[in-house]
């Protein structure tokens, strides 16, 4: 056959047999992106006990995420693509929230918090676990009006292995 080479405008879509990555699920805004879920939140619930990656696509996501008595779970994002914002009704509550949880990492984000925190950690005392261990906040972009970080916990920050790195505040 001869003839000019067009270009092909379909979509590629594995098979689903060959859909393992590194992602337990992944979380779309429904308007720049498409994911498992459309809610940070209910794919944070979702997670099995011994926790997972969620993978934050492109585009503005409006969460108040609370990771309470949760551990191994990773909260990934694409950089200046994955916003997470407070919801309309939350404004002054903060953007991630973790208590009592070991194993957490949130990175890759940008996080806009115009009224309130950006990410906070925060132990209660009232879960498996006594308070927050081995969190690490890792290279995001945090826009805060009252706090980029925080962090308030029974130990000190060193002896909870707490790592705040490479974010730009």
């Amino acid at each position: 056959i001869t003839g000019k080479v067009i270009h092909d405008c379909r979509r590629t879509f594995r098979p689903l047999t060959l859909l393992d990555g590194c992602c337990t699920y992944s979380v779309g805004d429904n308007v720049n992106s498409f994911g498992d879920f459309s809610d940070i939140q209910t794919a944070v619930d979702h997670l099995p006990d011994e926790g997972g990656r969620i993978c934050v696509l492109p585009g503005v996501h409006l969460a108040n995420l609370a990771i309470l008595n949760r551990e191994g779970i990773t909260i990934h994002g694409c950089g200046e693509k994955s916003i997470l914002r407070p919801t309309l009704k939350d404004q002054d509550q903060p953007v991630i929230f973790i208590s009592s949880s070991d194993d957490i990492c949130i990175e890759g984000l940008t996080i806009e918090a115009a009224r309130g925190v950006g990410i906070l950690v925060r132990d209660h005392g009232d879960g498996p676990f006594s308070h927050s261990t081995n969190i690490k906040i890792h290279n995001n972009q945090i826009i805060a009006q009252f706090l980029g970080v925080g962090i308030i916990v029974k130990e000190s920050a060193i002896e909870n292995n707490i790592e705040i790195s490479e974010n730009k505040v």
